[in-house]
């Protein structure tokens, strides 16, 4: 059941991705994008299997404590790429705040947060979560920047929830389905 989900859940992201492209948008640049994600998803997939393993004997909070600064060490040379770090004297407070939001909600809060719902569903279900991204990305766009959805776009969208539902149901001994967490 959970590897059909994890199927149908793709094929809906897919859905969503291919529905809002035009052919004036494919490029190198734009190949470059794609591989960025992959590369993304590996790490984020690595990331969660390595923080399974740390939560048998480890807290979220110690965790994320562990992991945040590795994960910004390894960011550090990134920013070498993008003006060499010569604009940090220019930032304003405004900017500081930004960053520190950033940090403080956008990462550490979001991944205390996700590995106390690994640690009560457990990685798999944990990992579905992932799935919302473009269904939440659809939706803000729609929202806040009065973007119009493609019908391709909102079939995938429906197409993701489907398999997330499905990837999150378990057979019970009857042969019923139950959602995962239920008695």
């Amino acid at each position: 059941m959970k590897v059909t989900g994890f199927a149908v859940a793709s094929i809906g992201v897919a859905l969503v991705i291919v529905a809002g492209q035009t052919a004036e948008e494919i490029s190198s640049r734009r190949l470059i994008g794609d591989v960025l994600m992959v590369l993304g998803a590996i790490c984020w997939a690595t990331y969660t299997v390595l923080g399974t393993i740390a939560m048998r004997t480890r807290s979220p909070l110690a965790v994320v404590t562990i992991a945040a600064p590795i994960g910004a060490l390894c960011l550090i040379p990134l920013g070498f790429l993008e003006n060499g770090y010569a604009d940090i004297p220019g930032w304003s407070a405004a900017v500081w705040l930004n960053v520190l939001y950033l940090a403080l909600i956008g990462s550490v809060a979001s991944f205390i947060l996700f590995y106390w719902v690994v640690r009560r569903v457990g990685a798999g279900v944990a990992a579905m979560t992932s799935y919302f991204v473009p269904v939440l990305t659809l939706v803000l766009a729609v929202v806040f920047l009065g973007d119009r959805p493609q019908p391709l776009q909102l079939v995938g969208g429906l197409v993701i929830l489907a398999g997330v539902r499905l990837a999150t149901l378990r057979v019970a001994r009857a042969g019923q389905p139950m959602p995962e967490g239920a008695a």
